[in-house]
Order: structure tokens, then sequence, then C-alpha cells
């Protein structure tokens, strides 16, 4: 009977045991941006591991694991810390306060990994887990500069002593003689753009995308190859570069610059790096102009004379004065009609149209600078032949008759 009331009161006393309540409320980087450890900044980190226990729950030990391997570990009952492994000379063996989170003294790029804090209680025990991510990027800027092509080869040939400005560069496949294109397309280069890039060194290695940034995404958004060559230090950082690729101005959206961004990954690292503003290389890229007329004419068989106008890269219209409109005058070849939509048929047609640059709009020329009315360009008549001709035709044949009977009529007298 004894036996079993020592049993009972054994059983009872478990039961109403109080369980731990141990609880590691936030494991997370202070310092800094407080996300990763930036080096070179001279801010102090620490991997702060904050828990609660419960009433009369007794915290025995925290300690640290990197990769599964113990690395610190703060004694709670002794008050004593222990340093192991990769955390030797890199954290503080005695800081004022928070003995059982990481105080980083020495940062190094060692330190990257995935930590475990484990925190023990008289009751039970509880660990979370944290990436921690070192980002190193070397003082040194990013470099990068975007020139015009025909600039480029100016200056190389007045280097070179070479006066003569009129060189056109061109790429041609390192093919042999025999295999050679007959025909060779030259580069435009006043619409051609040279483009390089240099990152500094930076750990650990960074996505680097190049390409056209948009104003609107703040973002780069459309992608370019550019030859882009990763190399890696002995120190394992990285660096990202490309040299004088061609980038042709017909290819950049309006709006958009030639940019590369820069991301470490795990991190909020971003950085957009473009080349500092040059008027010239963004008046290539936004210059609007007014709507190119030259496939329209192409179609129709049109001829087109520009006045008071210069052609843009983009195959747009520029005036000459930005304060007067570009002029063209369209006409039909000579023997051809302007055969318009509702049939009417007419010879020895020509308009002029006018467009102000910020209008971009072609309007019926007008002088004494006045706006004209609005063109639809597809209204406008196509170029045909075959009316011109016919009458050319029936010209000749008749010059073909007079001529024969002219000689069948003198040709007794020539007999005599």
């Amino acid at each position: 009977m004894a036996a079993l009331l020592k049993l009972l009161l054994f059983v009872t006393t478990l039961h109403f045991r109080p369980g731990s309540s141990l609880e590691i409320k936030s494991l997370k980087l202070v310092g800094g941006k407080g996300e990763y450890i930036e080096m070179g900044t001279g801010a102090q980190y620490v991997l702060s591991c904050s828990y609660h226990a419960g009433y009369d729950e007794t915290v025995t030990s925290v300690s640290w694991n990197l990769y599964g391997r113990q690395v610190y570990e703060w004694n709670a009952v002794a008050d004593e810390i222990s340093v192991f492994g990769i955390l030797l000379g890199r954290v503080d063996p005695s800081p004022d306060d928070e003995p059982g989170s990481l105080h980083f003294s020495n940062l190094d790029y060692l330190l990257a990994g995935n930590y475990t804090c484990q925190v023990t209680s008289s009751l039970g025990s509880d660990q979370q887990f944290y990436f921690l991510h070192v980002v190193d990027v070397s003082p040194l800027p990013y470099e990068t500069s975007v020139q015009i092509l025909k600039d480029v080869e100016e200056a190389a040939m007045a280097a070179a002593g070479n006066g003569d400005n009129k060189y056109i560069a061109y790429d041609i496949d390192s093919l042999p003689p025999t295999e050679m294109p007959h025909e060779v397309s030259f580069e435009d280069s006043q619409c051609t753009l040279v483009w390089s890039f240099k990152s500094p060194a930076i750990f650990p290695k960074p996505n680097v995308t190049c390409g056209y940034y948009s104003f609107n995404h703040d973002e780069v958004v459309d992608y370019l190859p550019a030859g882009l060559t990763m190399h890696k230090f002995m120190n394992g950082s990285w660096q990202a570069y490309f040299q004088a690729t061609k980038v042709q101005v017909t290819n950049i959206p309006v709006d958009h610059r030639l940019g590369c961004s820069i991301k470490i990954p795990g991190t909020s690292y971003r950085e957009i790096i473009m080349s500092e503003d040059d008027f010239s290389v963004d008046h290539l890229i936004d210059s609007g102009g007014c709507p190119s007329l030259e496939d329209m004419t192409l179609q129709k068989g049109l001829m087109m004379e520009n006045r008071a106008s210069t052609i843009n890269c983009r195959g747009n219209l520029l005036p000459d004065n930005r304060e007067a409109p570009a002029i063209v005058k369209l006409s039909c070849p000579r023997n051809h009609n302007a055969i318009f939509k509702d049939g009417t048929i007419e010879s020895n047609w020509w308009t002029e149209l006018s467009c102000y640059e910020y209008d971009q709009l072609w309007r019926s020329y007008k002088e004494a600078g006045t706006e004209g009315e609005l063109v639809n360009v597809d209204e406008l008549p196509e170029c045909d032949r075959s009316q011109g001709a016919s009458s050319s035709n029936k010209s000749s044949n008749l010059l073909l008759i007079f001529l024969a009977l002219l000689l069948f009529v003198t040709r007794p007298l020539l007999g005599h």
C-alpha cells in the first residue's frame, strides 16, 4: 500500500510539473544596413539571438554552429565564453552585453554562412537558423562610358597623326578570301554607340545584367549579352567588364539608356550604373523628329525630296531649324500618273508636306509659317506607269506608222 501511494505521488508530480516555455524570439543581424555585413563601412555588427524563458526556467547555455560545427558557446551558469574555429579572432570573447550573441570584431569573407543559434534551459531547448551574407565592394568606382563611334574613330586617327576624317568603319567576318561576301555592310559611324563597362572587385559573385535601362521602371528591362566577362580574384571577389561593344541607336528604345544592373543574391544590394549624361549621345537616342515617310513612298512608288530637314538615326526627319518645319516634296516619276483611292487620276502630280518636331504630324505645307491641314499619308496616291506609258506607246506607234507610210510613198522615187 505504501509503495502504491509513492507511485501515485510520483505520477502526480510528473503530471503537474511545468514544461519548458523557452522560445527564441528573433535571430537577426544588427548594425549597418541590418541585413548583411558590408565590409569597409566601419559599422559594428552583432548577430543577435533574442530568447524568452518561462518562470523558474533557467537558461544554461547559448551555443552557435556554423554549417553544423560549433564555433561559439556561452555557459550561462559559469558565465564563460568559448570561441572555436572560424570565429577565433573574429568575434569579441568578452562583450559588455548579450553574451549569447555574436559580436563581430574582425570582418572577413569567412564569416558568411549558415548559422544556428541553440538556447538550452533546465527544461528544454530551442534553435533557429540564419544565413549571414557578407558583401565587399571595392572603394574603386564603377567605370562606364558611351561614345559615338564617329568620335572614337576621329580621336584614334588624330592620335595616329592621320588627318583624313572620312574613314567609315565596318565589320567583316574573318573568312578566307574565297569565301568573302560580295557585299560589305558598312556601319553608320554617326549612329553607332561604343559602350564599355568595368566594375570594382565585388564579393560574393554578383548578378550583372547589362542592356537598356528604362526610366519608367528604374530597371534594366531589355538585356544585351555585350560580351560580359566575369573574372575571379584570388581572394574570392569578382570583377565584371566588357570593352567597346557596338550598339546601333535604332535598337535602343526611346526614353531608355545603356546601363548595367548589379545585384548580389540573397541581399538587397543593387546598383544601376550608367555613363554620365552626354548631350550628344542623349540627343541621338531621344530625338523623335517627324515620322519617316520612306516605307510609304516605296510602297506607293512616290519620289521624295527633303528640304530644310535631315534624317536622324531612327530614320525620322528633323528640321534643320528647330523653329521651322521639315519640308518634303512628294511627286510621281515622269510618265507616271497619280491614282487616288477614289479613282481620281492626275498627271504631273506633286505636293509639299511640312512637320514641326514638337508636332510630329505631317500637314500640307503653307508659306509664311502657318500650319496647314493635317494629312493622312495613307490617303496619298500611288504612282502608276500604265496610264502614262500607254499614251507614250500610242505616240510611238503613230510615229512608226507615219514612218512606214513615208517609206512606202518615197520608195518609188528612191528607185529612180
